[in-house]
């Protein structure tokens, strides 16, 4: 079974929000993150006035890489204008893992052609796709996003559980059981097992998500679960939160990876027993 530690996470775009570059990077490594996850459309925008060689040079001066890049919208009728970008970028940056979301157009054979197309680009540079499912979208659960990967048949195209998606579509770690086979990545974050704002998922949360160990969230088992069922899922850590979004960079960095730890921890423990 796979054991992670804090040095197998990426701490994903989304926890440290809209922060400079240099500052994301400078409070990752700070709080031990080895790993960051970028944002694809805002680091294009970046990339018109910054060269390449300065984003290359803020990960190697704080000893860090790119874990995954987010997110691609694959399965609509018109493939996404930010593709080749996407690609380009995870080649220059060695970044192993490209996140993919809906909406999605047409059939689940209709969609699976269009992860699968993206897949065999993908593969040809040795890239993962991750398929999230959000629970107010057409790809709304873990199952949903399962069929598509199944249909489309890549070995390096798989689901992505976020645990607060997982839970609030519904879904608990039981529903993982027969899916772990299609499972390529994992976000942690934590919840109550009743939203804030149940009639509006989409707006709970971008703003309500807690810290790993903070909520009810069994992160644990799921956790321990992907380390005996899919050891080379990809793990990153995204809780958007207001309370977070409010303190310094360096200080919501550092929260992220204690809590993080401390989860892990737990994990490990849950194996000696």
């Amino acid at each position: 079974m796979a054991v992670k530690t804090l040095d197998d996470v990426t701490l994903s775009f989304h926890t440290l929000g809209e922060v400079d570059l240099e500052a994301r990077a400078s409070a990752a490594s700070a709080a031990g993150f080895r790993s960051i996850g970028l944002s694809i459309r805002r680091t294009r925008a970046w990339l018109q006035d910054h060269p390449l060689a300065q984003l290359t040079d803020i990960l190697g001066r704080h000893d860090l890489v790119v874990g995954e890049l987010e997110a691609l919208r694959p399965l609509g009728a018109e493939p996404d204008e930010h593709e080749d970008f996407a690609l380009g970028l995870a080649l220059d940056l060695g970044t192993p893992l490209i996140q993919v979301i809906g909406p999605a157009d047409g059939s689940v054979g209709e969609r699976a052609a269009r992860l699968a197309r993206l897949a065999e680009r993908a593969a040809n540079q040795g890239v993962r796709l991750a398929l999230e499912f959000l629970p107010w979208t057409n790809v709304p659960t873990v199952t949903a996003a399962a069929e598509i990967v199944s249909a489309a048949g890549w070995a390096n195209a798989g689901v992505c559980v976020d645990v607060w998606h997982l839970y609030r579509s519904g879904g608990s770690v039981d529903d993982l059981g027969p899916l772990w086979p299609y499972v390529a990545s994992i976000q942690l974050d934590d919840g109550p097992l009743v939203p804030d704002i149940a009639d509006d998922l989409h707006l709970d949360c971008l703003h309500h998500r807690l810290l790993p160990g903070e909520g009810a969230f069994d992160l644990v088992s799921i956790l321990a679960d992907a380390g005996s069922h899919a050891p080379t899922y990809a793990l990153s850590i995204e809780v958007i939160s207001d309370r977070l979004a409010q303190l310094p960079t360096a200080e919501a960095a550092q929260l992220a990876a204690s809590t993080t730890s401390r989860t892990l921890a737990a994990v490990e423990e849950s194996y000696r027993v």
